[in-house]
């Protein structure tokens, strides 16, 4: 009977996936506007395979599908510095509580 169970709780860890998830909010740093459709991208370190969406009228972003890893999220906004952090998943998602905040200085070329 264990054998059968092993096999049953195997198939429907396969069947059925974690969605791993990283989630957040962009804001101005200054005036803590929330920024829509800024680029959030998440590149997968240190094979650099990138997934990416932009944040909606709330500032709200949403990365689906990841795997545990290393990552480096890059957020940017014209007319804004980019802004840059490394990111550890260890299996479940992530919620950055914290607000990401960006600078309204034009970055340089």
């Amino acid at each position: 009977m264990k054998y059968i169970f092993g096999i049953i709780l195997f198939l429907s860890v396969q069947i059925f996936p974690q969605n791993i998830f990283i989630t957040g909010k962009v804001k101005d740093s200054q005036n803590k506007s929330p920024l829509s459709s800024a680029n959030v991208l998440l590149y997968h370190l240190p094979d650099s395979i990138m997934k990416g969406t932009t944040t909606n009228e709330e500032g709200i972003f949403k990365i689906e599908n990841l795997k545990a890893g290393e990552y480096a999220l890059v957020i940017k906004y014209l007319g804004y510095q980019n802004f840059r952090q490394k990111i550890s998943i260890d299996g479940k998602s992530v919620d950055l509580e914290t607000n990401k905040f960006i600078s309204g200085q034009h970055s340089a070329w």
